[in-house]
């Protein structure tokens, strides 16, 4: 699913990878906004 705000184009994901290969998983249960593209 992709989601819209002002600040850009997003995705909904509990966990995820960063560049530096750490994965980063909710500790809350509340899923993070991934943003795939900014607006500008």
């Amino acid at each position: 699913m992709l989601y819209k705000d002002e600040k850009g184009t997003y995705v909904l994901r509990h966990s995820f990878t960063t560049k530096s290969g750490k994965k980063i998983v909710s500790k809350n249960g509340k899923p993070f906004k991934i943003y795939i593209s900014n607006n500008k």
